[in-house]
């Protein structure tokens, strides 16, 4: 009897143990996790939401440089230059957004209306 109960406190620590291991791999890869910094084009929509516009339309421009084709910085720039009234920069990026996203179609044809709007005004 006494072995008994032994085999099974000693199955009890085993298992205990394992949960620790893994409460603490978890805790440890949700820690890292949000160390990672944010990409560029993940700060698009962040610079938006806080209307720094002038920064956004910045560095909108220099990410188009290396990636052309980058779907937060061409919606998101166009979105700023419309604010800035820069309409014929906006006009381009949402054509290239048009071309690379055709699921965005919508989008892209409420943006010009509103450029066209706001050119005839």
């Amino acid at each position: 009897m006494l072995e008994e109960v032994t085999f099974v406190q000693n199955q009890l620590w085993a298992v205990i143990a394992l949960l620790t291991v893994l409460v603490v791999s978890t805790v440890v890869c949700n820690l890292t996790r949000k160390r990672e910094e944010k990409t560029e084009s993940e700060k698009f929509p962040e610079l938006w939401e806080l209307g720094k516009l002038d920064d956004l339309i910045a560095r909108s421009t220099d990410y188009l440089k290396e990636y052309p084709n980058n779907v937060n910085a061409l919606y998101f720039g166009a979105k700023a230059l419309v604010v800035r009234k820069q309409y014929n920069d906006a006009k381009e990026r949402v054509s290239k957004l048009s071309e690379i996203e055709p699921s965005l179609k919508e989008t892209v044809k409420e943006i010009l209306e509103e450029i066209d709007n706001a050119e005839s005004s």
